[in-house]
């Protein structure tokens, strides 16, 4: 588990140039106390939300806090809410979720998403489930933050009464037998979307290599979850993409470090993609 650190913030910015000293007074530094390292600027007004206060949010929520990662832009804290057990001990669990970075870079985040046990994915549970649903919300650090802040966690005290939206549209696709024309089908629309391939580049040898090598992927681990005792289901066949998504490396072939991994998994691009191949899974059924 990632270390709590106090963000702190200096005074005005200031810069030399030739000599001379230029100071804004609309900007200051966060920092990390405990390293000195700096995070960000941001403007005088930013309000910052500590890791500490995350913390006690989320325990208060979900009664302990099972994640906390930091790649060194963003912090993921997380609890469990509840969980489901699928057919062949499949278990997938529900996490009340806060993102927060320091830099001014993004809102203060809040959003359940799922944890499925048998392959380590997150599927980001923007599917279905809007800012409408008590789901998911975000407040700028800037302006009236007390309040915006109250209403944060007002809007998290319902979460638990709202939580089984996930529950629905899993257990949708569970119930979905599929035959392996429909998995083909599935795997046909997502591919570009997941490959990142376009039509040029499937007139390529390493365009098609590439290609074959998501199909044999998503194929071997549909087999090896269907042999664990999960029966043929719309879910079985989203998740052996999801798989492929989240575990594959960068294009040059640098492999992220868990902590970065994670965050991208979760918030990140390859959780869009993620959260696409759930939707079109659901919009096939």
């Amino acid at each position: 588990m990632t270390d709590l650190f106090e963000v702190g913030t200096t005074g005005p910015l200031q810069a030399y140039d030739n000599g001379g000293v230029v100071i804004d007074p609309t900007k200051v530094m966060t920092y990390n106390k405990s390293t000195g390292l700096p995070l960000g600027v941001v403007g005088t007004d930013y309000n910052i939300m500590q890791p500490q206060e995350c913390y006690d949010l989320v325990e208060t929520t979900c009664g302990a806090v099972e994640n906390v990662r930091w790649d060194g832009k963003t912090m993921i804290m997380q609890g469990k809410m509840n969980s489901m057990l699928l057919p062949g001990d499949d278990q997938v669990d529900n996490m009340f979720t806060i993102i927060n970075s320091f830099n001014g870079s993004s809102a203060l985040h809040g959003m359940v998403i799922s944890f499925r046990m048998t392959c380590m994915n997150q599927l980001n549970m923007a599917f279905k489930q809007t800012r409408q649903t008590g789901l998911r919300m975000s407040i700028r650090h800037n302006g009236d933050w007390d309040t915006k802040l109250e209403s944060f966690r007002e809007a998290f005290d319902v979460t638990m009464e709202s939580r089984f939206e996930f529950n629905r549209n899993v257990s949708t696709l569970v119930e979905r037998k599929v035959t392996k024309a429909d998995i083909e089908e599935l795997w046909k629309t997502v591919a570009p979307k997941v490959t990142g391939l376009t039509v040029n580049d499937l007139q390529e040898e390493s365009g098609q290599l590439k290609m074959l090598s998501f199909v044999n992927q998503a194929t071997a681990t549909y087999e090896e979850e269907r042999d664990l005792g999960c029966p043929d289901s719309m879910w079985l066949a989203a998740n052996a993409v999801t798989k492929f998504v989240q575990h594959s490396v960068a294009k040059r072939g640098r492999k992220a470090d868990s902590e970065r991994r994670f965050v991208d998994n979760t918030v990140g691009n390859k959780s869009k993609v993620s959260s696409y191949v759930m939707k079109t899974a659901l919009s096939m059924v």
